[in-house]
């Protein structure tokens, strides 16, 4: 199917529908909440309701979007009977959102919008195109399409979700269509500047000190040209911080750690440990799909596995 037609199939759902439910899953990064925040005001727009939830805690580098104080965390919300569509951004797997999902009062239509090659495409209408290197840009040419006049709050957003999932324009995906829709919002207002310097240059004394905790145990395997670093739950304890700051430090190693693949492990608080991937020029994701939910780009992908990072005979292990 087209990106034309499934931005046709979208807006059919769309324009009948009241009340509208945005979800983003508990990966949500720069580009969910962007591409979310941006829609929730081209709805509000339209005169619809919208409830806004977020699968996960908002990192404090996103804090900055407009908008995103509308955005809860809180999950009873969506247990409000007069929800008649729901539309979830940027998540690549129903596992993903399956327990959010089945908090809602009845079943009623679900759009998918999603970038991710590996996406598994549950949605009643799935706007997903792996073409691109964000779900900023689906959203982006779904409202070009349907010729909505973007505010400078929405090219802030959209900008936001392009800048981080492009390594502000960095990384592999990084191409001339980026480059161009990027040109579009900074003409409406898309300041880059701004967005960079609150993702990157905004960082507290206690996210210093907990990158300082984990760079500190970075492992570089020199026949294999890796990296690995790791991130337990009391490392939050012991600096006062969550897990929503550990996206910046995944992207700042990318940037300047030039290595074969960089692998990230991270102790989550339901028993699980994710472990995220990132290579410039090899494809990880063949290592991810090779569990159970995992997937992402051929450069950033990941899996998560039951257990906790222990070291044993100077490995590091999930046991």
């Amino acid at each position: 199917m087209t990106m034309i037609e499934t931005f046709e199939r979208a807006k059919r759902l769309i324009d009948p529908a009241d009340h509208v439910l945005l979800l983003t899953d508990e990966r949500s990064d720069g580009d969910t909440f962007g591409s979310s925040l941006a829609f929730a005001e081209y709805l509000r727009g339209q005169n619809k309701r919208v409830t806004h939830v977020a699968g996960s805690a908002i990192p404090i580098s996103l804090r900055f979007l407009p908008g995103i104080e509308q955005a809860t965390e809180d999950r009873s919300v969506i247990q409000n009977p007069t929800i008649d569509l729901v539309i979830v951004f940027d998540s690549s797997r129903e596992s993903y959102v399956k327990d959010i999902l089945s908090l809602l009062h009845r079943s009623v239509s679900l759009i998918l919008f999603d970038h991710h090659a590996s996406n598994s495409l549950f949605g009643e209408v799935n706007v997903v195109h792996s073409d691109v290197s964000s779900t900023c840009e689906v959203v982006f040419e779904y409202l070009r399409h349907h010729n909505i006049p973007l505010s400078r709050d929405m090219a802030k957003c959209l900008m936001t979700g392009i800048l981080t999932d492009t390594g502000m324009f960095s990384n592999p995906v990084t191409n001339s269509d980026a480059i161009d829709r990027a040109s579009a919002l900074l003409i409406q207002g898309g300041n880059i500047k701004t967005v960079i310097d609150n993702i990157v240059r905004q960082m507290g004394v206690e996210q210093l000190q907990l990158w300082g905790i984990l760079l500190s145990r970075l492992v570089y395997h020199r026949e294999f040209d890796t990296a690995i670093l790791w991130v337990k739950q009391e490392d939050y304890d012991l600096t006062g911080t969550g897990s929503e700051i550990i996206g910046e430090l995944h992207d700042y190693l990318q940037a300047t750690l030039h290595v074969k693949v960089i692998f990230f492990l991270k102790e989550l608080s339901d028993g699980m440990v994710k472990v995220s991937m990132r290579s410039i020029n090899n494809d990880v994701s063949r290592i991810a799909k090779q569990f159970t939910g995992g997937g992402g780009h051929p450069g950033a992908c990941g899996f998560s596995v039951k257990g906790v990072i222990k070291i044993v005979d100077d490995c590091v292990c999930v046991v």
